[in-house]
């Protein structure tokens, strides 16, 4: 096989390898950035095919590969993000091995493949992929909402998990508290207070406040919280102007998170 073909090949199947793997996490899906995913592991193939597979260090190499390819095609959010968005792009990669395996024989898989079966089955897993993430979506609809929240001039629309375990309140208030990463809420805030917060930033809620003092930045006050390893956190909080879900007023202080969640909703909300 020429080095071309190979190289055209193997990115075609790694273009729908990622597309099902972003299908399956939840991730943003960019053709261009899944084409430069794709053409990285097109021009990792080429070097293996000048290599030969039979040194030991190839686990690793392998492994360096899918992660670089799965953060050229999704971003690199966090490692651990990275990582499980590796691992399930290894899983998929193993699905078309079965798939072709199943439809040519282990013979064929091991030996000469067409391209047409390699890209067909990769066809198929991709479609099988996103059957799997909408019944992933049909399930968890219910769980989810929006809320729109307006601060001033300003107004963002987040989309909550609505997570019974979720029981934060304001002690002072008694008010339910909606807890939002930092990222979606940017847009929610003035050019002085994204200043502070780019500073200080949120993890060190006590810190925040009084960073947002110094800068005359007022409304903002400490709700303590409780997770797995941390007894005694704290977050930053805050009153929006109005606070909707699904177009109902929602009476709930706002807490600012740096921690990731997960790629389909920005805010935790409790039952209200």
């Amino acid at each position: 096989m020429y080095l071309d073909v190979l190289f055209a090949a193997d990115t075609a199947v790694n273009a729908l390898l990622l597309a099902a793997c972003g299908r399956l996490t939840g991730a943003p899906r960019h053709p261009g950035r899944i084409f430069l995913g794709a053409a990285a592991g097109g021009l990792a193939s080429a070097a293996l095919w000048f290599a030969g597979a039979a040194s030991p260090a190839m686990p690793l190499f392998r492994a360096a590969v899918a992660l670089l390819v799965t953060a050229l095609a999704f971003g690199c959010r966090s490692l651990r993000l990275t990582l499980t968005r590796a691992c399930v792009l290894y899983a998929v990669t193993c699905a078309l091995a079965g798939v072709i395996a199943s439809v040519g024989g282990t013979e064929r898989l091991l030996g000469g493949l067409s391209f047409g079966m390699v890209f067909f089955s990769g066809l198929a897993v991709c479609l099988f992929a996103s059957l799997v993430s909408q019944f992933r979506e049909l399930r968890g609809a219910s769980r989810t909402c929006g809320v729109t929240l307006t601060l001033g001039e300003r107004s963002v629309t987040l989309r909550a998990l609505l997570d019974t375990g979720h029981s934060l309140v304001d002690p002072v208030s008694n008010r339910p508290v909606l807890v939002a990463t930092l990222a979606s809420l940017r847009p929610l805030f003035s050019p002085a207070l994204l200043s502070v917060l780019d500073r200080t930033g949120a993890a060190d809620a006590p810190a925040l406040l009084c960073a947002l003092d110094r800068a005359g930045i007022r409304g903002f006050t400490l709700v303590p919280c409780r997770t797995v390893g941390n007894a005694d956190g704290l977050l930053a909080a805050f009153l929006p102007d109005t606070a909707r879900q699904d177009g109902r007023p929602l009476p709930v202080l706002v807490a600012i998170t740096e921690t990731e969640l997960a790629d389909d909703f920005d805010a935790l909300l409790g039952t209200v």
